[in-house]
């Protein structure tokens, strides 16, 4: 039973971290999968209280999603619902298969499954996803780490790198730090090829103040109407989360998508 658990529970974490666009750290994947798996098993031994069993439930799902990506609890709690909406997704196939009488070897019927969440993701998830105006998948490389995050198209972002104007996209300072195997104010010092630029900033009800930009390269932005190839960028770094639910992790600044203030 747990190695059923664990072998659904990978295909779980890793088809939310590849829609959601998350970093996935191996060891945190790893550690993930044994606690929801032993949470699992330890539900099963519980069905004669159902109020245990949804707590247990619960309670795992939860836990399960923040061990395997380590965010905040905002996050944690939209990563987990996605969680549960894919379990039950992998679960409605493999129910079909089993009623059809076209799979009854738990093993074969999982490696049956895989091909339903990989036709879902291809062509529903994506096109789900790109139907929304705002939202956009982001790539872009400082220094050698490739970063890949969801972005929100910020019509009201004003932001310009004040010697060479570029315009500026902000970042999750906590999503960054996802990338950086250190503390990123260490990382932003010691490291001599990431080239810092301070970005004055004013919003609404609060002072003037400063955040850190730092000029990326091969930035890419996707979305429903295609690709846009940016190549340099400019992304400040905000202390502050952008996405109360989760959604996005940048805010992208107007003047790189066609059309971006129309």
């Amino acid at each position: 039973m747990f190695l059923r658990q664990a072998m659904v529970l990978l295909v779980l974490l890793s088809s939310v971290s590849v829609a959601l666009k998350k970093r996935r750290s191996k060891v945190r994947i790893f550690t993930g999968i044994i606690f929801g798996s032993l949470a699992g098993c330890i539900d099963l031994m519980f069905p004669w209280n159902p109020i245990l069993h949804v707590l247990i439930f619960v309670m795992s799902v939860f836990i399960t999603a923040w061990i395997g990506f380590g965010e905040g609890i905002r996050r944690t709690i939209y990563t987990a619902f996605c969680l549960f909406f894919s379990g039950i997704l992998y679960g409605g196939i493999w129910f079909v298969l089993y009623n059809l009488k076209l799979m009854r070897n738990w093993f074969l019927g999982f490696l049956f499954v895989l091909p339903g969440m990989i036709l879902f993701y291809k062509y529903i998830w994506q096109g789900f996803s790109s139907r929304k105006d705002y939202l956009y998948d982001v790539t872009f490389h400082i220094g050698e780490r490739k970063i890949c995050v969801r972005g929100f198209l910020d019509t009201g972002n004003f932001l310009y790198e004040p010697i060479g104007k570029m315009p500026v996209s902000v970042i999750e300072c906590s999503v960054l730090q996802q990338y950086i195997h250190q503390p990123l104010s260490k990382w932003l010092i010691e490291d001599s090829k990431i080239k810092i630029r301070m970005i004055p900033y004013h919003s609404v009800g609060k002072a003037y103040g400063m955040m850190t930009g730092i000029l990326v390269t091969d930035m890419k932005i996707t979305g429903k109407a295609g690709t846009e190839e940016i190549g340099q960028g400019m992304i400040a770094i905000s202390e502050e989360s952008l996405s109360g639910n989760g959604a996005y992790d940048l805010l992208i600044h107007p003047d790189l998508i066609k059309y971006g203030r129309s």
